[in-house]
């Protein structure tokens, strides 16, 4: 074997200076390893209160503007799952954690169209118990267009007098332009005494505080015994309705006092309040 050959692998003292290099690296690295794994806990934690709150506002933006409501809750996030309806002494038998949340409306204006101020807020508590806290904040414009539908309860005799056949209250937070849809099916109970060109009428108008705001014109003529079914569309614009009542009238005319008894077999309404823009 030549003189300038060397003993193959390494030397006591270049292990130990390895080691003792690893060593000093890993104590540098140690803390960060351990701050990336909180910071990743913590992460998780806000992730999932903001997927409790994206819900949350979710389903309250897909309520009506009337229905738009303050309410609050607890949802449990458990080794098996999301628990929506869980108390809190069950979240803590699961070894659960807590999430809570509540959802606040506030009824603001701008100008004179209103609108509501939607907040979620969820809380909830992280690995250094500290409680945390994550909030969403949206916008509800009071709707352009409110439909109202209802059927008329069967049964109404009609009189020779006006008398008001269907109510229902129309109130709104901006003025708005009135379309009004009825169709009505009469039933001739007793046709004693009426004549071909005896006729039922009926009248649709706004009543506030007790006084006729305005009628709905045309009112419809319908002759008794050729004709049963009552149609009408009629409209009103630009009225300021706070506090209002939407009334359907109706009378017979005979040439008979008093012939025969007429009642209303069905009847539907459909009103249509779309906001006024002039």
């Amino acid at each position: 074997m030549g003189s300038g050959s060397k003993a193959a692998g390494f030397t006591l003292a270049e292990i130990l200076v390895t080691l003792m290099i690893l060593g000093i690296l890993m104590s540098a690295i140690a803390p960060i390893l351990l701050s990336s794994k909180l910071l990743l806990k913590k992460s998780f934690g806000r992730a999932e209160a903001i997927e409790v709150a994206s819900m949350k506002m979710e389903q309250s933006m897909a309520k009506s503007y009337s229905g738009l409501l303050p309410s609050s809750g607890m949802d449990c996030l458990t080794s098996a799952g999301w628990l929506d309806s869980a108390s809190a002494a069950d979240c803590a038998g699961r070894a659960g954690r807590p999430f809570n949340w509540r959802v606040a409306v506030s009824a603001l204006s701008a100008g004179v169209t209103p609108y509501k101020q939607v907040q979620v807020t969820v809380s909830y508590v992280d690995e250094n118990s500290q409680t945390q806290v994550v909030s969403l904040m949206n916008y509800v414009t009071y709707p352009y267009i409110h439909v109202i539908s209802n059927n008329i309860p069967a049964g109404a005799v009609v009189t020779p007098s006006y008398q008001r056949l269907y109510s229902v209250p129309v109130t709104f937070s901006t003025k708005k332009s009135i379309q009004l849809s009825y169709n009505l099916a009469i039933r001739v109970n007793n046709a004693a005494n009426i004549q071909a060109l005896d006729t039922v009428y009926t009248l649709a108008r706004l009543v506030k505080n007790g006084s006729v705001l305005a009628y709905f014109y045309p009112e419809t003529r319908t002759p008794i015994m050729t004709q049963p079914l009552i149609n009408n569309w009629v409209e009103l614009d630009g009225l300021s309705l706070q506090g209002c009542t939407l009334e359907i009238l109706w009378h017979k005319e005979t040439a008979v006092p008093g012939a025969g008894v007429v009642t209303l077999k069905t009847g539907n309404v459909i009103v249509i309040a779309v906001e006024d823009k002039s």
